[in-house]
């Protein structure tokens, strides 16, 4: 059993590392630096964007999935496109490690009740480029919600195909 433990334990180590690169600073940023880089967002960066802005709902989701906290981010979703609890639950568990950082949003298209979130990411202590990412949203109520588990779905099956290579020893 211990073995076992060891060797997921080692296997999350090995996943969370090729997901974020290979640490250290580039050639214009010293390593100091690039280690104390904001690892999650802070009230105070969700509070930059105007409440009830399609940025704030995704930035308010992000930050869900960042600490995990499944109940929060399952309540951002729109209710037809919201996972079953415990799955997303268990998605956030796998691909925690893809929500680490804080995004910078670079666009956001909005078009009759429906927004799109345009985003970058760069892991702290990475020197891989920038991941382009995207999150759809639908104002229900008066509130953007999330509309799809996509972002959430294609982080885990990433992390599948990882460990995948890792355990066939490519």
């Amino acid at each position: 059993m211990r073995t076992t433990t060891l060797a997921g334990a080692a296997a999350l180590v090995l996943t969370a590392t090729a997901l974020l690169g290979c640490g250290g600073g580039g050639d214009d940023q010293p390593e100091s630096a690039a280690e104390d880089a904001p690892r999650t967002l802070t009230r105070e960066d969700i509070r930059a964007y105007p409440s009830g802005s399609p940025e704030r709902a995704t930035l308010e989701w992000w930050r869900d999935l960042q600490f995990q906290n499944a109940g929060g981010a399952h309540a951002r979703y729109v209710e037809d496109a919201a996972p079953p609890l415990e799955d997303l639950n268990r998605q956030i568990s796998i691909a925690a490690s893809s929500f680490v950082g804080i995004p910078e949003i670079v666009d956001t298209s909005k078009e009759d009740g429906l927004a799109t979130v345009y985003l970058q990411i760069s892991p702290p202590g990475s020197s891989a480029p920038p991941r382009t990412l995207s999150v759809n949203l639908a104002k229900e109520d008066g509130n953007w919600l999330i509309r799809d588990n996509l972002l959430v779905e294609q982080a885990v099956n990433r992390v599948a195909r990882i460990r995948a290579q890792q355990e066939s020893g490519d």
